[in-house]
């Protein structure tokens, strides 16, 4: 960072309350608005000041996914910003989980693995593909679904922000496949 560009976003981050939503969506990278309103303990008005003040001041990034804005460190590439707001949603990140070490998983397989019934595993499976995380290939007379993004970089996300997750599924992954 340039020394101009330090002292513009020390005089942007120098009031504490901004300090502290910008310091949430650091560690929290990927959250929508209600998620760093309720961490940041702070009014709806004052968050969406400061959030918004932040993006003008090029300090955050916010991505519309799905019906969610979600807010990112500026540092992030845009597959790394999609990827965390699809592991935001528990069902997404569960699925993810299971095809980390699985090739090919069929439809009944993850049902199974996230207990939920099929016609909610379908919608989740469709946002995954729509968002590229998720590819679809015709096998053995049925529809097996794979990881399309980088398992190195699901494992690399998953790590950086796992006290975020506040999830002993992505504890347990990390113990194992970290």
């Amino acid at each position: 960072m340039f020394p101009e560009e330090a002292k513009k976003e020390e005089a942007v981050l120098k009031l504490s309350t901004r300090k502290k939503v910008y310091d949430i969506v650091h560690r929290h990278a990927g959250c929508h608005f209600r998620e760093i309103e309720r961490l940041c303990r702070m009014p709806h008005g004052l968050v969406k000041y400061h959030l918004d003040y932040l993006s003008r001041h090029d300090l955050i990034r916010q991505r519309k996914l799905g019906n969610n804005v979600r807010y990112f460190p500026k540092n992030l590439r845009d597959e790394e910003k999609k990827l965390l707001g699809v592991l935001r949603s528990s069902t997404s990140r569960q699925i993810i989980i299971f095809m980390y070490p699985n090739r090919r998983v069929s439809h009944k397989d993850v049902a199974g693995f996230v207990g939920l019934s099929p016609p909610t595993v379908s919608w989740h499976l469709k946002r995954l593909i729509e968002n590229n995380v998720v590819q679809t290939r015709w096998s053995g007379g049925e529809t097996r679904y794979s990881l399309k993004v980088e398992k190195d970089l699901v494992i690399k996300l998953l790590i950086a922000y796992q006290k975020s997750f506040f999830d002993s599924l992505v504890d347990r992954t990390i113990e194992t496949w970290g």
